[in-house]
């Protein structure tokens, strides 16, 4: 099989999975342009490496083209289209950024802004970007998951949203708040019986969104909301709202005094992770974990409070 057709033929599989073209389609065809259309059995490790490791890319960028041709392979691979390869990831970052944690009123201000940021073809409609800002913070989906949600697996009596299984992730039933069940609710009572569309994301004419379309206008609308870099310099994606799930639970848990090692495997399998330990991750970006020891330092009828420490908090919410 040629390279060409097996990039082909790994995007409309990932299409068929319910997962939306995204990033992935674009980097298959710069890697089939680097390498030209050869035998698919021609591919080396070599190739990939000369690819993912070119010098006009920044190191971040390295690591997305390098990841995206690793499935593409390991995909070939375990349908025996290819052998396997032994490939070398480029170095990490030495100054890697994590996650942008939004607060409660930054989102509020993106949902504000939604209005404003309709595009002029009214594909991407405002209604649109409330409800994948809505399911992304509501779920901890992946921006993917969202995308290809049809509303075949809402379950409104029970509160639950069934994720179907991809690629790369396995399928799973997530329980759903009073809240964005509400929401689910009345978005499928707006829409008009004869035009309703499968998908609960959809453009104007009911097709499925495109995720390269989607963050490029998110960027409008972190704009229009006001939004801006931060000192530590994390810029506002609209992934970072999956991670802000995360973080905005874990928070929730300390300051009600949960058992964190009995939620943190759930939380994990909760957001798709195939390790039940990868949500500790996200306790670096909770400042209240520190809350019990700096009680002692600062107590309560002392005159100045930790927690009123601007450049302690920033720091806190850094680690």
């Amino acid at each position: 099989m040629r390279l060409v057709e097996a990039a082909t033929s790994y995007v409309a599989a990932r299409r068929n999975n319910g997962s939306p073209l995204s990033t992935t389609a674009a980097t298959l065809r710069s890697f089939c342009k680097h390498c030209g259309d050869i035998d698919l059995d021609k591919v080396t490790a070599d190739l990939v490496s000369d690819f993912s490791n070119s010098p006009k890319c920044s190191p971040v960028t390295r690591i997305s083209k390098f990841s995206g041709v690793k499935c593409f392979l390991e995909y070939c691979s375990v349908r025996g289209m290819i052998r396997p390869l032994s490939l070398q990831r480029p170095a990490k970052p030495r100054n890697l950024r994590g996650p942008y944690i939004y607060t409660q009123g930054e989102i509020v201000a993106l949902l504000r802004a939604t209005d404003r940021c309709q595009s002029k073809a009214k594909e991407l409609r405002a209604e649109t970007f409330r409800r994948v800002i809505l399911l992304l913070y509501g779920t901890g989906a992946t921006i993917q998951e969202v995308l290809s949600l049809k509303w075949s697996s809402v379950d409104l009596k029970k509160r639950l949203i069934t994720i179907e299984k991809s690629i790369l992730r396995a399928s799973r039933i997530l329980p759903i708040g009073t809240d964005l069940r509400g929401c689910l609710a009345r978005w499928r009572a707006q829409e008009q019986p004869g035009t309703r569309s499968s998908f609960v994301v959809c453009c104007a004419d009911g097709r499925a969104v495109d995720a390269i379309n989607l963050n490029e206008r998110f960027v409008r609308l972190r704009q229009l909301s006001g939004m801006q870099a931060r000192a530590d310099g994390r810029v506002p994606r609209l992934q970072d709202l999956r991670f802000t799930f995360a973080v905005h639970r874990l928070n929730q848990w300390i300051r009600c005094g949960n058992d964190l090692n009995r939620l943190i495997p759930a939380l994990s399998t909760y957001m798709g992770y195939r390790s039940l330990t990868t949500a500790e991750q996200f306790l670096a970006y909770v400042p209240s974990r520190f809350k019990q020891d700096l009680q002692k330092l600062s107590p309560s009828n002392g005159r100045k409070r930790w927690c009123r420490d601007a450049k302690l908090m920033a720091f806190l919410s850094s680690l």
